[in-house]
């Protein structure tokens, strides 16, 4: 490493880290055990990210805009720096300072439960073995509220509530000389003399040596530019949602349902859907990252892309109820027509967005901007990392729990250690010149795309490369890699898993329906 880039480590004491979910989590607990100052900044009232469940929708972004930066802003105002005033908030603002999740009801993990385990911490904690609750085979599949306590658990052993901020949202992170500077919004409930429900929201700046970001990816909805889609949106808000709004079954039982996307999302959706509704569809465009077909129940069908959403009529009986189909065909990009339509769940997916770093966006992709700085452009992935970690013009600023395609927590829990064990000084990046080298070569091979990120391939011999810079630094203390029955679960296939519990419960399903 160059000299410089070793001063810049040896400088860091203080590190602020955003996002209370899985991956600050664990930032926060290697950070303070690498002696660290560490501050988090939580924009809900308790740690847990995507694993915290809401009852209530989120808001969704106008239809009309489809662009990463722009949407995040669209869905909080705080981001704007005009609008970071100290006041009072209603509750309907206050949703977007802490916006509900995309955590549904069904919501179960897609790895096997060894392949996520922590390393010290094991899943079997005292968790109640209830129908409802209990783990499925003691080590495959289990609750989005048992996960979410397996979370919450992992903070509490990471001993971060002295750390923590919480009802804390960071509005703007920016480089001035040789600080970070953090601006956040800080929500405190207050009274009204009417007894409306009103929030304070107080903004402060801060001063870190260091900042890694933890916000997760699953915040700034993907929406489609398809032509007449922000019609059938405005006209029917009710019935045209993004899928981070789902949350129950129920509401959708007997209506057609169009589910515009292929992927985990979608698919997850048309499992939960199956056996309440009455038909559906799945638009996709044949992508790698659609699911295979015998993952969706018998009553949902694989259609073709959508090509448009066509003018709806101007009155229908029925249909600005819940009853009756919407007023307007969706015609496909192979010529079929779509008529009798209920309800539109638009499964496309999130951008990844910092809308806290809004001078490392680029958004629009024409304009003269100095691609080697830019995180964002298109939302499919992050740009400028190394190893999808350090942000290559400056380290200081780095992140955790971007990769995708990979055992989730276990994998984070290696890149916060390296992080961790980089800023305090007992492992070494690469020079500036060698990183940017190794960056290149990849943006050459997966373009900005959903692969840029992606480590599906090369999970076991990314960390393995991150153990063996540990442990160089650190002789006295050796960590492993992943363990034995890690690589044991993994092998096994998690297709072949899902594929088989599956079967188990349309075996269930149908057993159950035989005995009524």
């Amino acid at each position: 490493m160059a000299d410089e880039e070793q001063q810049r480590f040896e400088g860091i004491r203080s590190v602020a880290v955003i996002g209370a979910g899985i991956s600050g989590i664990l930032a926060t607990k290697y950070l303070l055990q690498a002696g660290l100052d560490v501050t988090v900044f939580e924009r809900n009232d308790k740690p847990g990210g995507v694993w915290l469940y809401d009852e209530k929708k989120p808001a969704e972004p106008p239809y009309t805009v489809t662009k990463p930066l722009e949407t995040a802003h669209a869905l909080c105002p705080w981001y704007k720096e005009e609008n970071q005033q100290d006041g009072i908030v209603s509750a309907e603002d206050a949703l977007k300072h802490a916006p509900p999740g995309a955590c549904y009801e069904g919501l179960t993990n897609n790895f096997s439960l060894i392949t996520i385990e922590l390393k010290d911490l094991p899943w079997l904690w005292d968790i109640p073995i209830t129908t409802a609750e209990c783990l499925d085979n003691a080590s495959e599949w289990t609750t989005h509220r048992n996960i979410l306590r397996y979370v919450q658990n992992a903070a509490s052993q990471a001993r971060m509530e002295d750390r923590v901020h919480y009802r804390t949202l960071v509005e703007r992170v920016k480089k001035e000389g040789d600080k970070w500077k953090v601006t956040t919004g800080i929500l405190t409930p207050t009274v009204s003399e009417s007894a409306e429900e009103l929030f304070h929201i107080s903004h402060r700046k801060w001063e870190f040596d260091a900042v890694v970001v933890a916000s997760g990816h699953y915040n700034t909805p993907r929406l489609p530019s398809i032509p007449g889609l922000v019609e059938w949106r405005e006209a029917y808000p009710a019935r045209v949602e993004h899928s981070k709004s789902y949350r129950h079954p129920e509401q959708y039982a007997g209506k057609n349902i169009l589910l515009v996307g292929a992927g985990t999302s979608s698919t997850e959706i048309a499992r939960e859907l199956g056996s309440v509704v009455k038909e559906m569809y799945q638009s996709g465009r044949g992508s790698p990252f659609d699911l295979p077909l015998d993952f969706i129940p018998e009553n949902c069908h694989r259609v073709a892309e959508i090509e448009s959403f066509g003018t709806l009529q101007k009155s229908t009986e029925g249909a600005e109820t819940a009853e009756g189909h919407l007023p307007g065909k969706v015609t496909l990009k192979d010529g079929t027509t779509l008529d009798d339509i209920d309800i539109v769940i638009v499964c496309t997916g999130y951008h990844f967005a910092y809308p806290f770093l809004p001078e490392l966006h680029a958004d629009d992709e024409s304009a003269n901007v100095d691609s080697s700085k830019v995180l964002v452009t298109n939302g499919s992935c992050t740009l400028n990392l190394h190893k999808d970690m350090f942000y290559i013009p400056d380290p200081t600023l780095a992140f955790v729990g971007i990769s995708q395609f990979i055992a989730t927590f276990s994998f984070f829990e290696f890149q916060a250690m390296f992080i961790a064990s980089v800023f305090s000084g007992k492992a070494a990046l690469p020079s500036q010149q060698e990183t940017r080298r190794i960056y290149e070569k990849r943006l050459a091979e997966k373009g900005e795309t959903r692969l840029m990120n992606g480590r599906q391939d090369e999970e076991v011999s990314y960390v393995d490369e991150l153990v063996a810079q540990i442990n160089s630094g650190n002789p006295t203390r050796q960590i492993e890699g992943f363990s034995a029955k890690w690589h044991a679960a993994r092998d096994a296939g998690k297709l072949q898993k899902i594929r088989a519990r599956f079967a188990r419960e349309k075996a269930e399903r149908e057993a159950k329906e035989a005995a009524v």
